[in-house]
């Protein structure tokens, strides 16, 4: 505004008035800074999980075991190599369909969660047991792509294939009272030794690095992550709050998996 037109003089109202018009008009460009910057780094670490959901997918040793788990299935059970291989193709175009996506649906992650687990089934048999059980409403909720996925992967890898005779692995989802999405991933594996004191701080590993930094992007805080553990277990849940729309909770008793 500059000084005032004599001295000792007073701003008028029309002067206040312009310099609010002008404090506005800076916040709000701020503010859009702020979501511009935002949304940069959430595609930045939204192609980070795009490379670690390949990595964990597309690895050597991941490949060996399920191709392996093939050529053993081939002689005596075919019908079984036959699904297992559709289900590892299954896995790799959900990827790359996913790939690009901050979120997807819930119904699109719980497909590809549940073809990484027919895959690891094939190969464990009956030391793995799989549950998956989501409410109709949850299955239509946006979320992280590959969150739910990092989680399973890590509850097979880290918990049940360590365990002498395997372990079973749930996924549940549900619409809570006060709007959030809830996803628990739990396993009965032999649990992660750095979270037994029920302390969390300082443990996270490349993907669930990598799951809490973009619900810091999404959500503004990565509290949407509670871990927790034991020598018989681990259980991993995901609560988001519904950035888009109200949805409807879930009615009591309601239960649906993703086709």
């Amino acid at each position: 505004l500059g000084p005032t037109t004599r001295r000792r003089g007073v701003y008028s109202t029309d002067d206040v008035e312009r310099l609010r018009l002008l404090g506005a008009q800076l916040a709000l460009a701020v503010e859009r800074l702020a979501l511009i910057e935002r949304e940069t780094t959430l595609v930045r670490q939204t192609a980070e999980a795009e490379l670690v959901a390949l990595r964990a997918q597309i690895n050597p040793h991941f490949l060996f075991n399920a191709l392996n788990t093939v050529a053993a299935l081939i002689a005596e059970r075919p019908d079984d190599a036959e699904a297992t291989v559709e289900s590892l193709a299954g896995l790799f175009r959900d990827v790359l369909t996913a790939s690009g996506r901050p979120e997807v649906p819930l119904r699109d992650e719980l497909r590809l969660v549940q073809r990484y687990l027919a895959v690891e089934k094939a190969r464990f048999g009956d030391a793995l047991g799989v549950t998956v059980d989501a409410t109709p409403a949850a299955l239509e909720r946006p979320l992280p792509a590959f969150a739910v996925q990092t989680l399973v992967e890590n509850a097979v890898k880290h918990g049940v294939e360590r365990r002498r005779g395997g372990g079973a692995v749930r996924v549940e989802a549900r619409v809570d009272n006060a709007g959030a999405l809830v996803v628990v991933v739990s396993d009965t594996g032999v649990g992660i030794p750095a979270l037994f004191s029920g302390d969390p701080s300082g443990f996270h590993g490349v993907g669930l690095g990598n799951v809490a930094a973009r619900l810091r992007g999404l959500y503004g805080s990565a509290d949407g992550l509670q871990i927790s553990s034991t020598p018989n277990g681990t259980t991993a849940t995901l609560t988001l709050p519904d950035l888009h729309a109200t949805t409807p909770v879930d009615a009591v008793g309601s239960n649906a998996v993703p086709p």
